[in-house]
């Protein structure tokens, strides 16, 4: 309760501080995060990380399919067959996908 209270306090708190600085307090606000993005070193470092991701993007994702490659082999050799052992499917039948559930109604809760 106590934590409740202090959460609602917060807000009134940021609220009317908020209220007292009004529009020209948010017009700053924006003005500076937008100079701070405009920035020579914020894009430097933006133009970095986006080349980063295009060059290795193609890589982590080759390297994913190998794995995933290596983990289905093994759970193949373990279980001496390619379907999936985690279908939850116990009476024999082949489901694709994963199991699904259904939303309980007020009849089955």
């Amino acid at each position: 309760m106590q934590g409740k209270l202090l959460l609602v306090a917060g807000l009134a708190v940021g609220y009317v501080l908020g209220a007292r600085r009004g529009r020209e307090g948010y017009d700053k606000l924006k003005r500076q995060a937008s100079e701070t993005w405009r920035s020579p070193n914020v894009q430097r470092t933006v133009s970095s990380a986006r080349k980063f991701a295009e060059d290795n993007i193609p890589v982590v994702g080759d390297a994913i399919s190998d794995a995933v490659k290596k983990v289905n082999d093994a759970a193949t050799e373990t279980t001496g067959s390619s379907t999936s052992a985690s279908s939850g499917a116990s009476d024999g039948s082949a489901t694709s996908g994963p199991p699904r559930s259904t939303p309980p109604t007020s009849g089955n809760v």
